[in-house]
């Protein structure tokens, strides 16, 4: 269930001095399972109530309007664009976590009332921890420049269930596996009398040169050069859902980290049914030449837009 800020009770004045010779202010309110109390001085009643009315927001003074976190979602995603950081593709993964994991939970709240306790367990019961905690950190420093916070506390420790894995080679049974899939694919255009190159070609190039799926298929002609067999991973295919459920999707420059924009040799052997991945690499380029230019997809779809 969505988590509901609570409110705070009445102001309570308190006709009595404290023993400095001022007056007492305080209300309460409960918050993470325990009742809290908030207080404030002051030289005279009125001047308590003004110092507590301000201590607990309750003279709404927020920075830039901004009173929730779906707000400061929205201001960080806009700031994120502008300042040209991160990168697209990791902004919109932002924006995918924050929709998907914590707009429900916590959306509706002040960004000062996400206490640590509340954001371990709202780690705790996402299907993706990681990505959540992340997403959280990033909105509330974004909170913090925008002096809409005090602290970050998503920057607190927090032990992750999952591990991370390493980069390794696929065994000879994934790779029988994946080559059989792609086969599938193949075997079930054939029977609506379609032609299967594309989707075996794919697979050739994605065994040969080690690329992602979506780096393989944001390949255009001038990313290959033939002569020397130098292949560029510049490049990614994004997909993302409309508001209105309806997927659209666009090549991405850049990789999905800086790492990942990187230029590769392709090697120059056949593989065990004799087909070289170079043979095919030069012939997509050149039917991509006379399709579209330098710019024209390698793999293109029967639209000849990016194929995704």
């Amino acid at each position: 269930m969505p988590e509901q800020e609570s409110t705070w009770g009445d102001i309570h004045d308190l006709r009595a001095k404290n023993r400095n010779g001022r007056y007492v202010a305080r209300v309460y309110r409960h918050e993470d399972g325990k009742r809290s109390q908030v207080t404030a001085t002051g030289r005279t009643r009125a001047e308590a109530r003004a110092a507590l009315e301000e201590k607990i927001g309750a003279v709404d003074d927020a920075a830039h309007g901004i009173r929730t976190l779906d707000q400061l979602a929205a201001a960080y995603s806009a700031a994120a664009r502008e300042r040209g950081r991160p990168k697209p593709r990791t902004i919109l993964e932002h924006e995918e976590t924050y929709a998907r994991h914590i707009k429900p939970n916590v959306g509706q709240l002040h960004p000062a009332k996400l206490t640590r306790p509340r954001i371990n367990r709202l780690i705790a019961g996402s299907p993706s921890p990681q990505h959540t905690d992340a997403t959280l950190r990033v909105i509330l420093d974004e909170g913090l420049m925008m002096r809409v916070v005090e602290t970050n506390p998503a920057r607190g420790p927090f032990k992750h269930a999952t591990k991370k894995v390493r980069p390794r080679a696929l065994t000879s049974d994934e790779l029988a596996g994946l080559q059989a899939a792609f086969q599938a694919q193949a075997d079930r255009l054939l029977r609506l009398d379609k032609d299967p190159s594309l989707t075996l070609d794919v697979f050739v190039v994605l065994r040969e040169t080690g690329l992602r799926l979506g780096e393989a298929l944001a390949l255009r002609a001038q990313d290959y050069v033939p002569k020397s067999g130098r292949l560029a991973a510049a490049g990614t295919i994004t997909i993302k859902a409309d508001d209105d459920g309806k997927k659209r999707s666009w090549r991405q420059p850049g990789g999905k980290t800086d790492a990942a924009t990187r230029t590769i040799t392709v090697p120059p052997a056949a593989d065990d049914n004799g087909v070289y991945a170079r043979n095919i690499l030069a012939k997509r380029r050149a039917q991509a030449i006379d399709s579209g230019g330098e710019e024209g997809p390698l793999f293109p779809a029967r639209s000849g837009a990016f194929l995704h």
